[in-house]
């Protein structure tokens, strides 16, 4: 609310504060609901998500953009194509390029590596490959297809380190 219906100086609060308020792709994607609740994107809406995902490391924006593809009908690519960042380094060109596009360039950048495993797991016939792509890429539940989610091996896997929160969702 603040960021839409405040004065300027509250707006621009609001939104530097958006990195802090939402730390994760599901916050952001609930903040890009409430913005479209209140009146649609502005200049300074746009400026605040950008600098929201170039804001990140290289390696934290991929599990976020792996981990949380899309909530609340907005997805990376709908908020990437409304804020436009300019890439704060070659591997967000490279991540940002992927979310847009589809495109995974190669050789891909230093903190890609995460995306790579992540369409590997798509493309994996056997469950030893998709075993050894969770335990080598630190791979979320939400990253593995649902057709491994039968397997006890690759709940082993997700199991070893996954986070207290999301083991008891899940």
């Amino acid at each position: 609310m603040a960021a839409k219906l405040g004065d300027p100086a509250t707006r621009r609060a609001a939104h530097d504060a958006l990195p802090k308020v939402c730390r994760t792709g599901t916050h952001l994607m609930h903040f890009a609901e409430s913005i479209e609740a209140f009146g649609g994107w502005g200049r300074g809406t746009r400026t605040a998500v950008g600098n929201w995902y170039n804001a990140k490391p290289a390696t934290k924006l991929a599990y976020q953009l792996v981990k949380y593809q899309a909530r609340d009908g907005w997805s990376n690519r709908d908020l990437l194509r409304l804020a436009h960042p300019q890439a704060a380094s070659p591997a967000h060109d490279a991540l940002y390029r992927w979310v847009v596009k589809g495109e995974l360039v190669a050789p891909a950048p230093e903190g890609v590596a995460l995306v790579e495993a992540f369409e590997a797991v798509k493309r994996a016939s056997d469950v030893a490959e998709v075993v050894r792509l969770v335990r080598t890429h630190d791979l979320p539940r939400e990253a593995v297809p649902t057709q491994w989610l039968t397997d006890a091996r690759v709940w082993e896997a997700l199991l070893e380190r996954m986070p207290v929160g999301a083991m008891i969702r899940n």
